[in-house]
């Protein structure tokens, strides 16, 4: 069955149902499958339901599929994802090495939609871990400006 096909009789079913589907594939299979249902939108909302779906596998198995997606399909579905289950999926990504342009762990969550990286980071087991040195302090210096709004909209 093609990844087109595939994605259509997965986009059909339930999410838990989906995922036991999804956790039997080969990882580059399950990539191919949720990159062209969103590339071709083959599915309603179809970030929300990889999303959905990542969260029934194993997370092995999701770290193992998130680490081959694309970055901008990475970033889209960690943070529809329950923050929990993204943090552990964050948690077991492989840190790049220094002379490489992978993006690490933290540098995922800085280009996500900071409500959720900030919920994500909070799940976290690692924590600082997950940065570079520059890349905690930018994180540290935007985490006080959502601390600042929050304030602010609380006083309102």
């Amino acid at each position: 069955m093609n990844a087109g096909a595939a994605a259509e009789v997965v986009g059909k079913m339930s999410a838990a149902a989906a995922g036991k589907v999804l956790g039997g594939l080969e990882p580059l299979k399950v990539v191919e499958i949720i990159e062209g249902a969103i590339k071709f939108k083959r599915w309603e909302n179809p970030t929300l339901k990889a999303a959905e779906m990542l969260s029934m596998v194993t997370t092995e198995k999701g770290t193992l599929i998130v680490g081959l997606l694309s970055l901008r399909t990475r970033t889209d579905v960690l943070e529809k994802m329950d923050y929990t289950v993204a943090a552990n999926i964050i948690d077991e990504l492989e840190f790049p090495g220094v002379n490489t342009n992978l993006p690490s762990p933290g540098r995922i969550l800085l280009s996500m939609n900071l409500d959720s990286a900030l919920g994500i980071f909070q799940a976290s087991t690692k924590k600082q871990a997950l940065f570079r040195d520059a890349e905690w302090a930018e994180f540290q210096e935007l985490k006080k400006i959502i601390d600042q709004r929050d304030s602010d909209i609380e006083g309102i």
